[in-house]
């Protein structure tokens, strides 16, 4: 990284409010206006809409910069569908890797003031824009590479905070189903250290009459019954995600 340290504050506010974005704290121009801050723009702007079915935008602004030229949605969703790029790449970047100038004279945003960068956010497309307005300097190569970054940090910051939110939403249903089996349900690891254990298994593990749990594991009382625990679990399958992803029946014998 080379922003100077006084950058990094505002950095790190634009990753904390794109996490409160994700969670519905803020709304998307209280985010943009900590993208300016970080970028150095006084407006941003964030246009999305699906690949595809560029007349029917979600557009947001801050700032003066209020709206893009009439047609270049339309414009964008034509050439982002030739490129082939992942992740974050301003479009002059794209536009050169192209090599079609006749593609940049067409574009109805002719503003060097601009700097537009599009985000991969398969099945839309995502296009942050942070502008000058003609009282600032010029971008310099330094702060456009600067703007690609933190447009990219964001992008992984909220991949990441939805990521965990999808897994949280799928530990939380399977503790439910579990929970609600009339049988006791322990879930522990190869090693034998416990991590779950439903509402019925926690009664009867805590009425202490030959089974109870030691330094996080699962004991029993009796030595035999030790052994044939250590020996069960030592013998169970441990599922791949392959296998988990297979359809019924795929690892039967």
């Amino acid at each position: 990284m080379t922003e100077k340290p006084q950058d990094y504050s505002k950095i790190a506010e634009l990753l904390a409010t794109s996490f409160e974005l994700q969670r519905d704290v803020i709304d998307v121009e209280t985010w943009l206006q900590k993208l300016a801050e970080a970028a150095g723009a006084d407006s941003t702007a964030c246009l999305r809409w699906t690949r595809g079915d560029p007349h029917h935008p979600l557009d947001s602004y801050y700032g003066n910069f209020q709206e893009v030229p009439e047609g270049w949605h339309k414009w964008a969703d034509h050439v982002f569908s030739l490129a082939n790029f992942d992740a974050c790449i301003l479009t002059d970047d794209l536009l050169a890797n192209l090599n079609r100038p006749e593609l940049s004279e067409a574009s109805p945003l002719q503003d060097g003031r601009a700097l537009v960068c599009v985000v991969d956010w398969a099945p839309a497309y995502i296009v942050l824009i942070a502008h000058r307005s003609p009282e600032l300097p010029d971008w310099t190569q330094e702060e456009k590479q600067h703007f690609l970054r933190i447009s990219d940090y964001s992008r992984q910051s909220i991949l990441t905070h939805k990521h965990n939110d999808r897994n949280r939403a799928m530990a939380s249903a399977a503790f439910d189903v579990m929970n609600s089996s009339p049988l006791g349900v322990i879930a522990a690891n190869t090693k034998g250290e416990v991590y779950f254990m439903s509402k019925l298994a926690e009664n009867i593990i805590s009425e202490n009459d030959g089974l109870s749990t030691e330094d996080g594991r699962l004991r029993a009382r009796s030595r035999n019954d030790q052994v044939a625990i250590q020996e069960f679990i030592a013998t169970s399958t441990v599922l791949t995600k392959d296998q988990i992803d297979a359809p019924p029946g795929a690892y039967s014998k």
